[in-house]
């Protein structure tokens, strides 16, 4: 299928139903998934499309002429060849006739090189030149849409860092990403659209630890399956260790995530899973970024956690960023205490979201805390607007901005602005008395 993938395209089939065939094929290819009667056939029922190629007895018996592989690339060259005969016998009917001669014979030559090449390629010439289109063409093609995962910031083929010191919660969040994106429950304030599977890697606690973990957070059966690779438990099985740095593994791990159709996989972590790397070191990093790549295309969405430097950012490289969809950052609050546990406020650092979904997107506080069935479950506010509401309590009970400011952990400046936005929104005085809607704002 690589092969023929970039020199065909569904246009080039004569029937209309062969070419809704073939793109639910190339559809296939792209998530790394069989292209075989079985999948097309549930592909293009998922797609409403199955009457309109005929349905599946079509199919059925469109497979059983089907010739052999090995002569897969002679059978591509008879489809391109009968393309290319309708294309330039269509090609007069194109052609601008309200334009100059030497716009007609432009277009007309842009046209023919263009059905040249293709041919040539097909007939051992270059073989990207078909995989580049004009833009028109390339607009039109039928990918399939990335499905969103956690609304409004997790989707497939997604390349994602979340970073935070040692001892914050990491593990625990990332085995309740896995649970929710499997489960369908929400994340916090997020709500989970589509229900996929997904595959937790353990590089770093003891299995018994790992399972623990498990029982506290995983609470019920998921919709769709929840794997776990705990890589101490490997290593009572004598099996190698998991290490993102060796190519065999990594292709063995992409094998694993494709046949068990896993959308989302959390790696923790970095430093557990790249032994002896040098973190700094771009040209160290760079294999595994194209791993990670490489998943992405296929449509899988990979989440690695890491560690924080003394600095409070990403430990290492900054080219680690630079492909990355979102970058989320994990972080003490200033009033955080050690008997509150697992405690912390989830930040975006760097997100390729659409615009209109920012809003959504402010700053959480999380705390993990038990529950009376012996689980535990995650409580979260949203930073911004408690710490506002806390702001004009405080302000309305005549404490300044300095000592406000102190008790809450932000500075001067950020009470002074939250300060003169209550004033506008009138629930404020200039002179910081609460109004009668200030008084209905803190008890509501």
């Amino acid at each position: 299928m690589d092969q023929i993938s970039v020199l065909l395209v569904p246009a080039d089939f004569y029937g209309g139903a062969h070419g809704r065939i073939y793109q639910a094929m190339l559809d296939l290819h792209h998530r790394g998934e069989p292209a075989d009667q079985v999948m097309v056939t549930a592909l293009l029922k998922e797609q409403g499309k199955l009457d309109e190629v005929g349905g599946a007895v079509f199919l059925t018996g469109l497979s059983e002429q089907v010739p052999f592989a090995t002569n897969v690339r002679y059978y591509a060259k008879l489809v391109l060849e009968k393309a290319i005969k309708r294309s330039l016998a269509t090609l007069g009917q194109q052609l601008p006739l309200d334009g100059s001669v030497e716009e007609l014979l432009t277009f007309t030559e842009g046209q023919i090189n263009d059905l040249f090449r293709r041919y040539h390629s097909l007939n051992g010439g270059n073989p990207l030149s078909s995989g580049v289109i004009d833009s028109s063409q390339f607009a039109s093609l039928d990918f399939p849409e990335k499905k969103i995962i956690i609304e409004p910031f997790l989707q497939e083929s997604q390349m994602n860092m979340i970073v935070g010191p040692r001892g914050i919660g990491k593990t625990q969040l990332g085995i309740s990403m896995c649970g929710s994106a499997s489960s369908g429950n929400p994340l916090g304030p997020w709500k989970v659209v589509t229900p996929v599977p997904s595959l937790f890697l353990d590089g770093e606690m003891a299995h018994q630890d790992t399972q623990d973990r498990l029982k506290q957070l995983i609470k019920e059966k998921p919709q769709q399956p929840i794997y776990i690779y705990c890589d101490s438990y490997m290593n009572q099985l004598g099996l190698p260790r998991a290490n993102l740095l060796n190519p065999e593994w990594r292709d063995r791990m992409k094998e694993i995530l494709l046949a068990r159709k896993v959308k989302l996989w959390v790696v923790d972590n970095l430093a557990s899973l790249c032994p002896g790397v040098d973190q700094c070191s771009q040209a160290e990093w760079s294999p595994i970024n194209e791993f990670f790549l490489d998943l992405r295309f296929a449509g899988i969405n990979t989440t690695f956690l890491h560690h924080t430097n003394r600095a409070g950012g990403q430990r290492g490289t900054g080219a680690r960023e630079d492909n990355l969809d979102l970058i989320i950052m994990l972080e003490r609050p200033a009033n955080y205490a050690t008997e509150d546990g697992t405690r912390f406020t989830w930040r975006f650092e760097k997100a390729r979201v659409p615009h209109e979904s920012l809003a959504f997107m402010g700053d959480i506080e999380f705390r993990l805390e038990p529950a009376q069935d012996g689980s535990y479950i995650w409580t979260y506010r949203n930073v911004r607007a408690n710490t506002k509401i806390e702001v004009l309590r405080r302000i309305g009970e005549g404490v300044t901005p300095r000592e406000v400011a102190k008790e809450l952990g932000i500075t001067e400046a950020r009470v002074s602005q939250l300060k003169r936005e209550m004033v506008k929104e009138g629930f404020l005085t200039k002179e910081g008395r609460l109004t009668q809607e200030g008084f209905k704002k803190l008890n509501f």
